[in-house]
């Protein structure tokens, strides 16, 4: 007979994460335990703008269990779909480009200037 190692000890969580229980199936959290989880859950939605799903893959949790904490404590809930807010870069980029051909630049030029490829910009 061969004698078994003892388990790794529990890996550190990476900077900036909190160590948090895992969700599992069947599991539950009562207590502390369960207003730590909920703290958590709502900062990374509130506070770092994470999707439920990310949040879901982060704790391990399901969707659905995330959306319900959310909502047991009160939190609005964002629109499905991406933060209007991302699309800034994108806006700024089109109207430049808009801008230029207003002036007479062809967009052959406008694509050269800004190193994209003339359907891009077209």
């Amino acid at each position: 007979m061969t004698a078994q190692s003892p388990p790794d000890p529990p890996a550190e969580p990476a900077a900036g994460f909190l160590a948090l229980p895992q969700c599992g199936p069947g599991s539950r959290f009562i207590g502390a335990a369960r207003r730590e989880m909920d703290a958590a859950i709502v900062g990374y939605y509130v506070k770092d703008k994470l999707t439920i799903a990310a949040i879901a893959d982060k704790v391990g949790c399901s969707n659905g269990y995330i959306r319900n904490v959310l909502e047991e404590n009160n939190v609005k809930m964002r629109k499905r779909g991406p933060d209007p807010s991302a699309n800034s870069e994108r806006l700024a980029f089109v109207a430049d480009v808009r801008a230029r051909h207003r002036k007479g630049v062809s967009i052959r030029q406008i694509a050269k200037d800004v190193g994209r490829s003339y359907t891009t910009v077209f």
